[in-house]
């Protein structure tokens, strides 16, 4: 085989090579997450596990003021309803805990604000 033909043959090699990863690349999709990192962190540092402990443990006023109802019949009323409410958790990502899902739907009943942006 001619050198001509032997460099021709290589370059034609390299250039189909680059075009695939090019293809690849431009096809490839964009990194989704199942679960975003701040909410990863949701448990840690939520309204739910800071301030309404907070406001339990301390203001039992403005406890009864976010929730319009205190701390004793809070509970109450979990108990009653966390066996409706319960969900699994998955190796996916956890559930959403009873007791932020009753405080969630007790801040909009009482309000009537969406947690939505």
């Amino acid at each position: 085989m001619p050198l001509g033909e032997v460099v021709r043959l290589g370059i034609r090699l390299i250039c189909d090579h680059l075009i695939q990863k090019l293809v690849k690349k431009k096809h490839r999709k964009r990194q989704r997450w199942w679960v975003r990192p701040w909410i990863e962190r949701r448990n840690m540092f939520g309204a739910s596990n800071t301030l309404l402990r907070e406001l339990a443990d301390e203001d039992s006023e403005s406890y009864r003021n976010h929730l319009r109802m205190d701390e004793c019949k809070f509970e109450e009323l979990l108990l009653l309803i966390s066996p409706t409410i319960t969900k699994q958790n998955t190796l996916m990502r956890d559930s959403i805990p009873n007791r932020t899902k009753l405080q969630i739907v007790l801040r909009y009943l009482a309000t009537g604000d969406s947690l939505e942006p």
